[in-house]
């Protein structure tokens, strides 16, 4: 006997009919979306990063709407041909809180290439069976709650509802029916400023949420970027949507970079005005030093004054006491020769 969940995992298997060509059916359009399994690159596709010894990192226009979109409605993961550390700055540059809703991220490293071939520049193919197996694998033991509708592994993902996006057409061609090929973003794209192209993918990620079989869909209607569909008053509503937002986004960057500067420029007035009260007050406790210095001065010419006036006014006594007057001299002289003639 089966376990619930191994019977919840062979009901999510495709029917027999649908496993030997799923591009070969006709597309049956669902009645509610379904939840896609979208595989992005990075370089050429979201971001453009220019010369080796810069790294700068470009991304592309309305790149937050389409992931905005594509974590409200699908299943999300990046496989990208560059290196781990490469693949982790540009997800770090645009993803922004998005990056931890990502399902998994392969790097170069998942490519199963040898030693010589990693670190070669050679075709990197990417072939979904890995993806798909790997899933598969963690299904395997998974809880019945996990396996429920809407939950992490609720689907069974393959060929039918699994959509790659890359700029390149030959690391695609293993799976040709589940791909949208965009133009490669570039330096002369980034420079025009008019790139829509990934509201065009998301417009058309929109139809193919729809469809039972993706695979079925793209073959007959492949992702083009000159299709009619994109003249229709949808898209443009899209379009117009996307370039307000940026509008605003715009002006909160310029309202909050006119604020800094505002800042800044208090900043250096108050520090302007904190040296003028510093220097000022440092000017009056000189001038004060100055003041006190001179009186200190002042006092002790004056002690020195009345010193030498004491001491004046002593000699002066000195000088009286050793001079006698006239009369009492010659009295004195007068008894002194009395005392003699008696003697």
């Amino acid at each position: 006997m089966s376990s619930p969940s191994q019977t919840l995992l062979d009901q999510q298997r495709l029917p027999v009919e649908m496993t030997i060509n799923p591009a070969s059916q006709e597309p049956v359009r669902l009645e509610k979306p379904q939840k896609l399994l979208v595989i992005l690159d990075l370089n050429g596709t979201l971001f453009h990063r220019n010369d080796k010894r810069k790294r700068t990192i470009f991304q592309r226009p309305h790149l937050s709407v389409f992931l905005n979109f594509l974590f409200e409605n699908c299943r999300v993961m990046v496989w990208s041909s560059a290196r781990a550390s490469s693949v982790n700055s540009m997800i770090k540059t645009g993803f922004g809180r998005n990056a931890g809703k990502l399902d998994r991220v392969w790097n170069r490293e998942h490519f199963k290439l040898d030693g010589v071939d990693y670190h070669r520049k050679v075709l990197t193919l990417k072939d979904l069976e890995f993806v798909w197996e790997e899933i598969e694998v963690e299904r395997q033991s998974a809880t019945v709650e996990e396996l429920m509708e809407g939950n992490k592994y609720g689907m069974h993902y393959d060929q039918t509802n699994t959509v790659l996006i890359d700029d390149s057409i030959h690391k695609s061609q293993l799976q040709p029916y589940n791909r949208i090929i965009l133009t490669g973003y570039d330096l002369e794209r980034y420079k025009s400023g008019t790139d829509i192209e990934l509201l065009k993918v998301r417009y058309y990620l929109e139809q193919l949420t729809m469809q039972q079989n993706v695979s079925a869909y793209i073959k007959r209607h492949p992702f083009d970027p000159t299709d009619k569909c994109f003249e229709s008053a949808e898209f443009i509503d899209i379009v117009n949507n996307a370039l307000s937002l940026v509008n605003s986004k715009e002006q909160k960057r310029a309202r909050k970079k006119a604020k800094r500067l505002a800042k800044m420029h208090e900043d250096k007035i108050s520090i302007k005005l904190s040296l003028a009260t510093s220097k000022n007050t440092n000017d009056m406790e000189n001038t004060e030093g100055v003041k006190d210095s001179d009186q200190d001065m002042v006092n002790a010419d004056s002690e020195t004054d009345s010193g030498q006036d004491m001491e004046n006014a002593e000699d002066t006594t000195y000088k009286e006491q050793d001079t006698a007057s006239p009369s009492q001299s010659a009295a004195d002289s007068a008894k002194t020769a009395h005392l003699k003639i008696d003697g």
